[in-house]
């Protein structure tokens, strides 16, 4: 898998765990449990990095 392709997997992910399509640290921490947690420790650095 190039890293392309999971950049969109992250992506997609914080897309499916996104609250009315917007995409926060609290939607992502109530995510945990329901999603790998280091799927969703990439969703949290791309939010950081590209908002």
């Amino acid at each position: 898998m190039d890293l392309t392709r999971r950049a969109v997997q992250y992506v997609e992910v914080g897309a499916r765990i996104a609250v009315d399509g917007v995409l926060t640290p609290r939607v992502i921490g109530e995510a945990a449990g329901r999603y790998d947690a280091q799927d969703l420790k990439r969703v949290w650095h791309y939010l950081a990095r590209f908002g």
